[in-house]
């Protein structure tokens, strides 16, 4: 994952698990020793269903959406 994020430059990164996470993947995370410069949340599909403080919390890191229907291409 750290890959991935350093990679595309992610500032924001939201993951989505089927059933949650151990406690060793936020472990391995926490070895690299940039990783706080990112925003990481990491949710189950029950925090997204549920909408739960976890799934609020990733949602206010996003940056507003736009309705594209409207837009003009050149």
């Amino acid at each position: 994952m750290y890959g991935i994020i350093t990679r595309h430059q992610s500032d924001i990164i939201i993951v989505l698990s089927g059933t949650g996470y151990t406690d060793g993947v936020k472990t391995r995370l926490q070895e690299f020793h940039d990783i706080d410069k990112f925003k990481i949340h990491l949710l189950s599909l029950s925090d997204f269903f549920n909408e739960t403080d976890r799934f609020q919390l990733a949602v206010e890191d996003l940056p507003p959406l736009r309705d594209l229907r409207f837009e003009r291409y050149l």
